[in-house]
């Protein structure tokens, strides 16, 4: 609610100047409701305004007997309600001043625009509104123990006090919510971390033999590499290798193998001969050798071996010592 006064009058004059107009309007509804019971009174007693007319006709007719009759305690009747009527119409206008005064101050004091409304209506609003104002004064002396206010303290330092508590307010509603919002996104994230880490639990024995799986091969690869493991079968197998390479191989160019184990010993010259420098067919005898060396240590080896491309462009004498061993 706004109020059309100047930001200078204080909270204290303020506060008396509603309390002084509340206890006004007050007295001139309890005045008014007074007055309203003695009309009742004078109404249940048969003397209307509308009776009053009725009478005051009856007594200017003079064609009428009765009323010739009956005139002087009709005019005494006339003239003790023509008194008391006077008097009731100066207490309502008083009244009537009286309540309309303190309605236009208070409507001033509250910002209240003055209509040309009834005057029960603007009375009506002007106790609603009076309520209202007295609640907010309720709130204020509330407000007023956690934030002090002198009496003294103008409007304006009323304003600015209001300004910072709605601004502390607002910033208390937004911490509010971004702490609900907080909390939300924490028991997400809670069941989350639940989720992933009933996952982690499956996982964790997969990843133990995985590891271990993994040490095994670099066990292996460390210990036992592929390159070493084939130097080590030649080498035992050497022996072997020479002998069907001689036997499956023709013209026998070569004595056997040479410093290492993917070199041929050329009998004329006794140079050593790289498999890049032998022709194909050599090279594909040599590879069968391995092969058949590599078999016959078995101990459980197939009853028959189909062989194809490593003899598949070898000539008919290479091929008769093949079949033959």
């Amino acid at each position: 609610m706004r109020l059309k006064q100047p930001t200078s009058l204080t909270v204290g004059e303020l506060i008396r100047r509603i309390d002084e107009t509340e206890r006004e309007v007050v007295s001139s509804d309890q005045a008014l409701s007074r007055l309203r019971e003695e009309l009742s009174a004078l109404e249940a007693n048969g003397i209307t305004s509308h009776r009053y007319k009725e009478l005051r006709a009856k007594v200017l007719n003079k064609d009428d007997p009765a009323g010739i009759s009956e005139k002087e305690q009709v005019e005494t009747v006339i003239a003790a309600l023509s008194i008391e009527r006077q008097r009731a119409e100066e207490s309502v206008d008083l009244l009537g001043k009286s309540i309309r005064d303190s309605i236009s101050a208070t409507e001033n004091i509250l910002g209240l625009a003055t209509t040309d409304e009834p005057l029960e209506t603007r009375f009506f609003t002007l106790s609603e509104r009076l309520a209202a104002v007295g609640g907010i004064l309720q709130r204020i002396q509330t407000s007023s123990i956690r934030f002090p206010l002198a009496l003294n303290a103008s409007i304006s330092d009323l304003l600015l006090v209001i300004a910072s508590i709605r601004k502390l307010a607002g910033d208390f509603q937004q911490t509010i919510k971004n702490e609900r919002q907080t909390a939300l996104n924490f028991s997400e994230t809670t069941k989350r971390k639940d989720q992933i880490q009933k996952q982690l639990d499956g996982l964790l024995p997969r990843i133990e033999r995985f590891n271990q799986a993994r040490d095994v091969f670099a066990k292996i690869r460390n210990e036992y590499s592929l390159a070493g493991a084939m130097d080590e079968a030649l080498k035992q197998n050497r022996t072997a290798i020479e002998s069907i390479f001689s036997r499956i191989h023709s013209p026998a160019e070569f004595s056997g193998l040479g410093t290492t184990m993917t070199t041929l010993v050329r009998k004329s010259g006794g140079a050593n001969a790289t498999l890049q420098q032998i022709s194909t067919g050599q090279r594909a005898a040599f590879a069968l050798s391995l092969f058949l060396a590599q078999n016959a240590q078995l101990k459980s080896a197939p009853p028959l071996i189909l062989i194809d491309d490593p003899i598949a462009h070898i000539d008919d004498l290479n091929s008769l010592s093949f079949l033959d061993y």
